[in-house]
């Protein structure tokens, strides 16, 4: 079946209304959820987790440093 010009236009309009208010839907979902503190538990393991990637990071710099310098 086909649709006439003003039928797919309706349906994209209608289509940019959902997903217009989906996205503000999210965007307030979001705007409140960072104002809930995170738990002790799970932000002493979020450190933990950024300070092993920081001494990866550093012990990868290291290791290109060494194979730079024995080429």
């Amino acid at each position: 079946m086909l649709q006439t010009r003003s039928a797919l236009l309706k349906r994209a309009a209608f289509s940019r209304q959902i997903r217009s208010h989906l996205g503000d839907g999210l965007r307030a979902y979001y705007n409140a959820m960072q104002q809930v503190p995170l738990p002790d538990r799970l932000a002493d393991r979020i450190k933990q987790l950024a300070q092993l990637i920081d001494e990866v990071k550093s012990e990868i710099a290291i290791r290109a440093l060494r194979f730079v310098g024995e080429r």
